[in-house]
């Protein structure tokens, strides 16, 4: 019964010992985690300053969240830009000044302003709504490869031009929809949908695909194209 009762005490003792030398690795990760954020924020509020022309000082950091891009945009596309097919980690920094709100994307010492609406010469110009346009090209990247049975890896994005799609079809049958230069408010019962037209390129083929940033698919179907 002794010998039971101190083998008992011996195992909680190594479970202690065990704990006490894995709290600190994870503090560290926790601090080193902190720290990144905030210098992400830090980046954010100087990034703001310079494209916005005000000081760092007049924004305030909302939130700051871990966030991964499919290429070297940081989720910031701009029309008839290329970039890089390479997953990238970093932030989604939220500031707020003057009662307006600004999205910054920071990946280490890039820093990228995704805004509502940036002032440029004087003048408001409104963005693609880029939001979740990661997230389909993903899918559509992915669709590919199951179809051709290659790896994802081998699906690169050549081209994403704005569409403005005129059927509930994504004009996958009547034709590549309208192109488009900005991004109009959608009027109430309008049967168009702003969209993006992707080229993916595989085996030395280009394929296209049809998103409206909810669904995404080939058009043409793969096996006509």
């Amino acid at each position: 019964m002794k010998r039971i009762a101190a083998t008992a005490l011996l195992a909680m003792g190594l479970l202690q010992v065990a704990a006490a030398q894995d709290s600190p690795g994870k503090s560290d990760e926790q601090a080193d985690s902190s720290a990144a954020a905030q210098a992400a924020g830090e980046q954010a509020r100087a990034t703001a300053a310079r494209e916005l022309q005000a000081t760092a000082n007049e924004f305030k950091v909302v939130t700051i969240e871990p966030a991964q891009w499919s290429d070297s945009s940081l989720g910031c596309r701009k029309p008839n830009a290329m970039y890089t097919q390479v997953v990238t980690s970093g932030y989604v920094v939220v500031l707020e000044r003057e009662g307006k709100r600004h999205q910054v994307n920071v990946a280490g010492s890039r820093a990228v302003m995704c805004d509502v609406a940036t002032r440029i010469s004087g003048t408001v110009r409104q963005p693609l709504p880029a939001r979740g346009l990661d997230r389909v090209a993903g899918l559509a990247r992915q669709d590919l490869a199951n179809r051709l049975h290659v790896n994802v890896e081998q699906i690169r994005i050549a081209s994403m031009e704005p569409r403005r799609w005129t059927d509930d079809d994504m004009n996958c049958r009547s034709g590549k929809g309208e192109p488009v230069t900005g991004a109009p408010a959608q009027e109430a019962g309008s049967p168009s949908a702003i969209g993006y037209r992707l080229a993916l390129n595989a085996s030395g083929r280009t394929f296209f695909y049809h998103t409206d940033l909810r669904s995404v698919r080939a058009c043409p179907p793969i096996e006509d194209q």
